[in-house]
């Protein structure tokens, strides 16, 4: 089975003060390369595709050009409006409807052993799965393909999560405790990036 992979970088990064999916990771990857080159290295997948801000399209143009070999990026146009604009922007996208990753840039710890969990893991009567770590739902989750297609379709208002309540959900257990942190404000990435945040300051 095919999956493909919907990463959500499409926001304003108002709280951060700098663009998300470009803060560094390590010395040689941004958030946006780790999470791409993680899913990429998956067997299964399909295609990725990138929903980001176009002002920063624009401004990173030249730092992602070499991502085009793994992803196609979808410019956001209107930044301000919620997740799930992002969302049926990208989903409707895919050339093929696939079960589908949703993965938030600011996630950047998603590992391959989570990602055969995930997809190794058959639905059996559930619509989407979900990692969980000591018993808290972490990221990301994967759709299924009928999820996929009513999402697509969807203009109603609400959250994804709201929307994934009318879904039955199938818990895998993964051993990856990162996966709970996602990063929002600039003090949160000091405590894990610090040995980052001189480049970052400099850009």
């Amino acid at each position: 089975m095919k999956h493909n992979v919907l990463i959500l970088a499409g926001g304003l990064s108002s709280r951060m003060g700098f663009p998300k999916p470009f803060l560094l990771f390590n010395e040689n990857q941004s958030f946006l390369d780790k999470i791409v080159m993680t899913y990429s290295n998956l067997s299964t997948i399909s295609e990725i595709i990138v929903v980001l801000n176009s002002s920063f399209y624009s401004m990173f143009k030249s730092e992602i050009e070499y991502l085009t070999e793994f992803c196609c990026f979808i410019p956001n146009d209107y930044p301000e409006k919620d997740r799930m604009y992002s969302i049926r922007l990208g989903l409707n996208a895919f050339h093929k409807n696939n079960p589908t990753f949703i993965q938030n840039v600011d996630n950047p710890f998603i590992d391959l052993e989570t990602l055969n969990a995930l997809t190794q893991n058959k639905l059996n009567g559930f619509e989407y799965t979900s990692p969980v770590f000591n018993n808290k739902s972490v990221h990301p989750v994967l759709l299924s393909e009928q999820i996929v297609t009513n999402l697509q379709n969807d203009i109603n208002e609400g959250s994804l999560n709201e929307k994934l309540k009318m879904w039955k959900k199938k818990l895998i257990p993964v051993k990856n405790e990162l996966l709970s942190l996602d990063f929002n404000e600039f003090t949160e990435y000091e405590k894990y990036f610090k040995h980052c945040l001189t480049t970052v300051m400099s850009i």
